[in-house]
């Protein structure tokens, strides 16, 4: 009875060990809730990802700088689109505090305003991250974007008003 009860104290010390470990413990981490906050459109959660001198680069080439920009920016994107991403780590590196998550990824975007209507698009992504209070946050992120699949021109979400 006492060994069952020391086995189940362990496992239960170690589940949650488990969970923060998807959640950004480790820099391929980051991409998995990234990818899920993103789809709930869960901007809080989104944003608990990212520095407070975070950088976004997006394949036209916007720069949006700062959490408070950041925030705006990705609110506009969240409020004219759902978006369903599968991002897939190919290499993730860490040194100290320093580390980076690239990979590529796929996704479908739908207009909130005509549903019916969804563009797709695949590309590779990179997270350059920098650990802070023992998470891994984003610094920088970046995305190249391939022709969409559907054979749509692409257009970035910054540039759709």
């Amino acid at each position: 009875m006492r060994g069952h009860l020391v086995l189940l104290t362990i496992l239960a010390l170690l589940l949650p060990v488990g969970a923060y470990a998807k959640a950004g413990a480790e820099p391929s981490g980051v991409a998995g809730a990234w990818s899920q906050a993103w789809q709930a459109k869960r901007l809080d959660a989104v944003m608990q990802l990212y520095s407070d001198d975070a950088i976004f680069m997006d394949p036209s080439g916007v720069r949006i700088s700062g959490r408070a920009q950041l925030r705006s920016f990705f609110a506009g994107v969240l409020a004219r689109y759902t978006a369903y991403p599968s991002l897939h780590s190919v290499r993730s590196v860490s040194s100290g505090d320093l580390g980076y998550d690239s990979g590529d990824y796929t996704e479908v975007l739908q207009p909130v305003a005509s549903p019916g209507g969804s563009i797709r698009t695949h590309g590779s992504y990179l997270f350059i991250l920098r650990k802070l209070s023992g998470r891994w946050l984003i610094t920088t992120q970046m995305w190249t974007a391939a022709p969409p699949t559907d054979g749509a021109r692409f257009t970035s979400p910054s540039r759709v008003r």
